[in-house]
Parts: structure tokens; C-alpha cells; sequence
């Protein structure tokens, strides 16, 4: 959730717990899919850095989800930089992903902590093709740990690309993400275009 304690990197350090930072290479596969990242959930909110965006009114009905795209993957935001972003520059291995972006992608049965899975493999949310919108940013002030502040850094698990899904499918537990970018449907630039001031 945004501002609690394992969002940022204090924590993390202090942590009892091991992790399993496992490289995009060491992961099970990402299933034809060119990307992958690390991912969290934060709730579904009226008022998103996309233009003052409602993220539940965005996906309302369809088959995608509203996310959050770490602040690495945007650029050119205004206000605090955060406000109606565009497509990151892309380098080093951080894709752009602005306001507005849509993508596709699958979740993998592995997160970054040393705890059991709480989706099994052959569960539904390992096996359906998620599609998902950027309706907001992960910032890295406060989020440390998981959203990167610039185009080729890693997260404190070792990947450069983030999504925070507003509210992910059921049995979500930070799982890595096989995915890729794809042009948004009418729909969803129709709804963008009325619910954001962008």
C-alpha cells in the first residue's frame, strides 16, 4: 500500500526474511512474452497521477487492469513530475510506459521472497493472459524497494521494470510478470480520454 513499510528499502535491509531475486534469465520462462517485472498491489483510487484518473471507472466492465508503472519506465510528467506522463526513453533495459499504455502479459509462479506460493502452478491466475493499462506511478520516493527512479536501474530485486496493480486478480502475491507492450483498444482510449484530464 502506498507509504507502508515494505515499500521502502529500510525495511527490506532490516528483514528477517531471505529472498529468491531471481535474474529474468533464472525465472521458470517468460512464455514468449519479451519482458519481465517484479509486482505489487495498492487499491484502486479516484484521483490517479494520469490526469486525476479513477482506475476502477478506467477498467470498469472490460478485461484490463489498471496499474501503475514505475517512475523509471516515464518521463516528461509535470508538477512533481509524476502528473500525465509519456513513454520512459527506454534505456537500458527499462521499457516506457507512460499514461495511457496498454500491455499484455502473464503472471509466473514465483515472486522474489523465500515464502510458499499462495497460487499453485495450474492455477487460473498463472494460466490467463492479463491485459493491463497505466493509469498511474509507482514513485520511487516511498517505494524504494520495488519502483526504480531512472531508466536502467534495478529494483532491490534485480529488475528494472515495475507494476503496481490497482486491484490485481484474485490469489495476487507479487508475482513476476511475463508481458508486452501493445496498442490499447478503442474502448480504453475512449474511457481514458473522458475519465483523465491529461
Amino acid at each position: 500500500l502506498p507509504g507502508g513499510a515494505g515499500r521502502g528499502l529500510d525495511y527490506w535491509r532490516n528483514s528477517t526474511m531471505s529472498f529468491n531475486a531471481m535474474s529474468s534469465e533464472s525465472l521458470p520462462g517468460k512464455m514468449g512474452y519479451p519482458h519481465m517485472a517484479t509486482t505489487t498491489r495498492y487499491g484502486d483510487t479516484c484521483c490517479a497521477s494520469c490526469g486525476s484518473i479513477n482506475t476502477a471507472k478506467l477498467v470498469q466492465g472490460t478485461n484490463f487492469y489498471a496499474v501503475a508503472a514505475a517512475e523509471s519506465m516515464q518521463r516528461g510528467g509535470i508538477g512533481d513530475g509524476h502528473f500525465c506522463t509519456h513513454d520512459g526513453s527506454g534505456d537500458g533495459g527499462t521499457v516506457g510506459m507512460g499514461c495511457g499504455s496498454c500491455g499484455k502479459g502473464r503472471f509466473i509462479a514465483s515472486h522474489p521472497m523465500d515464502y510458499p506460493l499462495w497460487a499453485q502452478p495450474g492455477e487460473e491466475i498463472f494460466e490467463k493472459e492479463i491485459n493491463f493499462v497505466v493509469a498511474d506511478t509507482c514513485p520511487h520516493h516511498g517505494n524504494e524497494a520495488w519502483c526504480p527512479r531512472s531508466a536502467g536501474s534495478s529494483n532491490k530485486f534485480g529488475h528494472k521494470n515495475h507494476f503496481d496493480f490497482a486491484n490485481p486478480p484474485h490469489k495476487f502475491d507479487n508475482y513476476y510478470f511475463a508481458w508486452s507492450k501493445m496498442d490499447c483498444p478503442e474502448e480504453i482510449k475512449q474511457r481514458f480520454g473522458e475519465l483523465s484530464s491529461c
